[in-house]
């Protein structure tokens, strides 16, 4: 299922979720970059500034995810190898 998640997109490129998002499995996505105006970058820069504790929370999460997949990945090919 599809789903649109809104998201600021800083000066250096990082993607910043505005709403945590809980993935059971890895997601591609789309990123549309809309036209900036004052009132998007004035909201923008409040909303990243509250962004910090969140992010940190999803990166946990994410690494985890991602240490869960790669092993059992690795589990995997090792029975493969094995057989």
């Amino acid at each position: 299922m599809m789903q649109t998640v809104e998201a600021v997109v800083d000066e250096k490129g990082r993607i910043h979720l505005l709403e945590a998002v809980e993935l059971k499995t890895v997601r591609r996505a789309f990123v549309t970059l809309l036209p900036a105006s004052a009132e998007t970058d004035s909201s923008a820069a409040g909303s990243l500034q509250n962004l910090g504790e969140v992010l940190d929370d999803d990166l946990e999460s994410a690494s985890r995810e991602i240490a869960v997949t790669f092993r059992n990945a690795l589990e995997k090919s090792a029975q493969e190898l094995a057989d």
